[in-house]
């Protein structure tokens, strides 16, 4: 029987999985391929002998935003889950 309860540990489980995919989406990982991490991209796209102007900047930006993504899941995990 899928009870309410089941529910809530499902919702809460998918809600972890959604923090991880935004925070790997964030910072590289040995795991996942650099081309999807934010931080590797910028890093490469940093140096003085690629010359891509804009994509360094573009790519920080990006990495913070997808941690903000994380910090809000979590906000919400605390307010709803843990009190429950």
């Amino acid at each position: 029987m899928y009870t309410s309860h089941h529910a809530h540990l499902h919702t809460h489980q998918a809600l972890n999985d959604h923090i991880n995919v935004e925070y790997t989406a964030s910072r590289p990982t040995p795991d996942h391929d650099a081309t999807t991490d934010h931080d590797a991209n910028f890093s490469y796209s940093d140096r003085d002998t690629v010359g891509l102007a804009g994509h360094a900047k573009y790519f920080a930006d990006q990495s913070v935003e997808e941690r903000g993504h994380a910090e809000q899941c979590m906000r919400y995990q605390n307010i709803c889950f843990i009190h429950s």
